[in-house]
């Protein structure tokens, strides 16, 4: 056998390793489940009345699920039934959870649905949930985690169906360390401990999570840092001509309208035009101290000359001078950076301004939620 025939074999055989490996996971977390299935009867009818009516009147929603299709809402909701409606303890907490979610997808699902649907849930289905629940697995392992952790006393074996679950899944020890924060946070009502934390994972993490934070705390997370102006220009008529008729004392432009200016009509003499050197990449995942953008600004300073009078050195002060001072913008705490362009008209200046805006989020923020609101305050 070649070389590369020798490469194919080893990787074939890593790849059955691994499949074996997931397939004895998978086996295992069949056997606990299957060792605590519940009756149906412990929960009544009456709990069952009660848990809808609750359900109804908070539901759970999840933004992401809410675009699935209903198959795949009933695999959500069913699956984490099975995992977690298997103990004697709390069924009813964890059902009306998981009840909850249900109506946030406005998914026609009763509790006894629900309830049953998890003791007719078939083994084989098991695969299913690694394929086809992978894409919203974080917001998968946060419910199974908030689940998990009703009861001020986890039973062990519910936390070892969490751990087994996100190995499933696919989810690595950063990950699960962020979204195990994210369920505490929910647990505890309190989503200021998400503040100043970093992580090194995908984007698609942070917005799944997006879904399951409250849109005004992420908006109070928005911290304005700079506004930025980056160009500065002579507003045009619509023919594209100079919009006033008065003389100019810069030879290029003439009065009236014989000269067509263009998009290099930069008023380059205004003091707070600035220069971006450096900038790092929008939606860039930053942490304390780094900077995010280096520009130049104009500073006007006096010239110091030196003059000698009857013998002796006398230090004045001259003409203005224009020097170019280069600033940088740090983070003041780890976050994600957003950066903004915004248009500002002057109409009695007859100067259109273009400013950047710059802002540091929280790490679970959307930049297209992110821009309406920006339009909004604007």
């Amino acid at each position: 056998m070649g070389e590369s025939g020798g490469i194919k074999a080893m990787n074939l055989t890593n790849l059955q390793l691994e499949l074996q490996d997931i397939e004895k996971h998978i086996a295992s977390l069949q056997i606990k489940i299957e060792q605590m299935k519940p009756a149906v009867e412990k929960v009544t009818e009456d709990n069952y009345a009660q848990i809808a009516q609750i359900a109804k009147l908070f539901p759970i929603k999840r933004t992401a699920l809410e675009a699935a299709d209903r198959v795949l809402q009933k695999e959500y909701i069913v699956s984490l039934a099975y995992f977690f409606l298997t103990s004697g303890n709390k069924i009813y907490d964890k059902l009306l959870y998981i009840c909850r979610i249900s109506m946030g997808c406005k998914l026609e699902m009763t509790p006894e649905d629900i309830y049953k649907g998890c003791l007719d849930f078939e083994k084989n289905e098991m695969d299913k949930i690694c394929v086809e629940l992978a894409k919203y697995k974080y917001s998968y392992i946060v419910d199974a985690l908030i689940i998990a952790n009703i009861t001020r006393n986890p039973e062990n074996r519910d936390l070892t169906v969490v751990t087994d679950i996100a190995l499933l899944l696919g989810c690595n020890k950063e990950e699960l360390r962020v979204v195990a924060l994210m369920a505490k946070c929910i647990l505890v009502a309190n989503y200021d401990l998400l503040k100043n934390m970093s992580f090194s994972t995908q984007p698609c993490l942070s917005r799944q999570l997006n879904g399951l934070l409250p849109k005004e705390w992420l908006v109070a997370q928005r911290l304005f840092l700079e506004r930025i102006l980056i160009t500065s220009k002579k507003i045009k008529k619509d023919d594209g001509t100079l919009k006033d008729n008065k003389p100019t004392n810069i030879p290029w432009i003439r009065s009236g309208n014989d000269v067509n200016i263009t998009e290099t009509d930069i008023m380059s003499d205004n003091m707070d035009l600035c220069e971006i050197t450096d900038k790092v990449k929008n939606e860039s995942m930053v942490k304390r101290g780094n900077h995010i953008i280096t520009y130049l600004k104009k500073i006007k300073t006096k010239e110091k000359i030196n003059i000698g009078i009857a013998g002796h050195i006398t230090e004045v002060m001259g003409m203005n001078k224009i020097e170019k001072k280069s600033q940088i913008l740090e983070a003041p705490y780890n976050g994600k950076v957003y950066f903004k362009e915004i248009l500002k008209k002057d109409e009695s200046a007859e100067i259109e301004n273009t400013y950047l805006d710059v802002y540091l989020v929280s790490f679970f923020d959307d930049y297209a939620d992110f821009c309406k609101w920006h339009e909004l305050e604007n």
